[in-house]
């Protein structure tokens, strides 16, 4: 007990703490308690509560994880300290990563209303309560431990220390509220007491327990989840066929035995991959059911990839998503299938008008430039260039030239290569090709002179325009020709050829002018080509 001649206390805080400590020998509890002077601090009080059980009925046991505590096991004694607003607390260490649950804590009343109390969880500091991380109240049981849930979600690494603690203000009047401890101290540095902004141990402040404070934890002792998917490009082609393959990891201390699915949306894909004996750490590969790519184009699809372990205690690492996207790549490829003139034997001096037919071997219509050239092996002889507009895929053209006039030299062999010249196409082995011609000198005959099998206006270069354009074209009998441009309505603007003419590859240019001398304006005209009953139109733009 207190004497009544402790140094630099006053009469009142004498009287107080007199009254105090009669009372509790009145109600026949055994109490002890050190006096100190004001200079030396707070001095905990203890009552004897005689090692009463901590498992009473009615305190439900969780389904999950375990406990993490450094108590005896027995609520020896009740703490307070007189006049004082507490907090009492305790630091834990967990043996591996886990998740907070629950907090169990044994407090007493040993008069008056049971008050309420703060539960507080703390990030360490430096061996003491550092950042508050989660509070809530709750009213004390005085019949055995408290069980409080951890509503929020408060993950710890392995050996990362943290605090559980409650608030308890001082007693008012009669009312006594008292700290739960064991048997004896046998943690000192796992105990804090928190007056005034100060922390203190157990031993300094003469307590005669641990602090009957638990952590009730859930361990990632099972623990599976989704690392990677794989077999499954960013973008895929409709109606084309892919292995889904994820790879899943067991996070866990034990061997695993799981189900991972597979999910693939829209569409409904789904698939199973069952997991035998996955060793800690260890990964695995699973290999799903192929999934054909339905028939839509342009089409986003989400592949999610999830472990099925019903003890998994992390959730967040189970599932993984990746998504891709259907759409018919489009591909570009355009090559010279034939060259049909100048024919293998030329006749010197005479004229003939190079012939190639191409082809669109790609996806989409082409527009690209062909070019013709003729040497002999010690220079080039002739060049020229034509230009394909919008041939359809799987579409062939022929496309003609102007006319090559055979040198006089006799058994000169020539070579005649034609090429496509079509941006990002992705085989140049189809586009050029070449073939040889040898001159001759004599009389040619009409078998060597090759003749167009149908009129036709090959190429106007360049479409659009702003100056002038040039038009190809060919045409398949002798006769009256008529080139002439119609504007959008219909109207005759320019006639370029109105002349007879023989069978062959020509070419015309418009300036850009109308009959009557001036420029016309903007816009979209028409070509037409006509031979007696034979036409061909083709559609030019002008813009200046």
């Amino acid at each position: 007990m207190c004497q009544a001649s402790c140094k630099k206390s006053s009469h009142m805080d004498i009287r107080r703490r007199f009254l105090l400590l009669s009372i509790i020998t009145l109600v026949g509890l055994s109490a002890t308690a050190t006096c100190l002077s004001e200079e030396d601090g707070p001095r905990i009080v203890s009552k004897a509560l005689g090692g009463q059980p901590l498992s009473p009925a009615g305190v439900p046991v969780p389904s999950f994880g375990d406990t993490i505590r450094y108590d005896d096991g027995t609520l020896t004694f009740g703490l307070w300290l007189p006049g004082e607003d507490v907090y009492w607390a305790m630091r834990f260490t967990p043996a591996m990563d886990c998740t907070l649950k629950e907090a169990h804590c044994a407090i007493d009343i040993w008069s008056g209303q049971a008050p309420t109390c703060t539960l507080i969880v703390w990030d360490d500091n430096g061996g003491e309560p550092g950042t508050r991380v989660f509070s809530t109240t709750f009213t004390p049981d005085t019949t055995g431990l408290n069980v409080i849930d951890i509503t929020s979600v408060i993950t710890y690494p392995e050996s990362t220390d943290f605090w559980i603690g409650y608030f308890l203000q001082a007693p008012a009047g009669l009312d006594t509220t008292l700290a739960g401890a064991d048997s004896a101290v046998d943690y000192n540095e796992r105990s804090g007491i928190g007056v005034s902004g100060v922390w203190y141990t157990m031993n300094d402040l003469g307590g005669d327990g641990d602090l009957i404070i638990r952590a009730f934890v859930e361990y990632y002792g099972h623990d599976v989840g989704t690392d990677s998917i794989t077999g499954l490009p960013d973008t895929v082609r409709p109606e084309s066929t892919y292995s889904p393959v994820a790879w899943v990891h067991n996070y866990g201390i034990h061997s695993e035995n799981f189900l991972v699915e597979c999910l693939i949306n829209p569409g409904g894909y789904s698939d199973t991959f069952q997991v035998l004996s996955l060793a800690p750490a260890a990964d695995t590969e699973c290999v799903f059911k192929q999934w054909t790519v339905p028939p839509d184009d342009s089409t986003p699809y989400t592949m999610c990839v999830a472990t099925l372990l019903a003890s998994d205690a992390d959730l967040s690492n189970d599932t993984l998503c990746k998504g891709t996207y259907a759409v018919n790549p489009v591909i570009h490829n355009a090559g010279v299938d034939s060259i049909t003139s100048p024919p293998d034997t030329v006749w010197t001096g005479m004229d003939y008008s190079p012939v190639a037919w191409v082809h669109n071997y790609g996806g989409s219509s082409e527009y690209f430039l062909v070019i013709c050239q003729i040497d002999s092996f010690g220079g080039v002889v002739y060049t020229d260039t034509n230009q394909v507009l919008n041939l359809a895929p799987g579409g062939d053209q022929e496309v003609g030239f102007t006319q090559w006039t055979v040198p006089p030299e006799q058994g000169v062999p020539y070579r005649t290569c034609v090429w496509t010249i079509l941006i990002g196409d992705i085989d140049p082995s189809n586009d050029t090709l070449c073939m040889l011609s040898y001159a001759i000198t004599g009389v040619a005959e009409e078998l060597y002179v090759r003749r167009p099998r149908r009129l036709l206006l090959h190429t106007i270069v360049p479409n659009p325009f702003s100056v002038s354009t040039t038009i190809f074209y060919e045409i398949p009998v002798p006769g009256r020709v008529n080139v002439r441009i119609y504007d959008a309505a219909g109207r005759l603007v320019r006639t370029l050829v109105d002349d007879e003419t023989s069978p062959g590859n020509h070419r015309t240019i418009w300036d850009g002018k109308g009959d009557d001398g001036p420029g016309v304006r903007d816009g979209v005209y028409f070509c037409k080509l006509s031979v007696g009953r034979l036409e061909s139109t083709a559609k030019l733009i002008l813009i200046k």
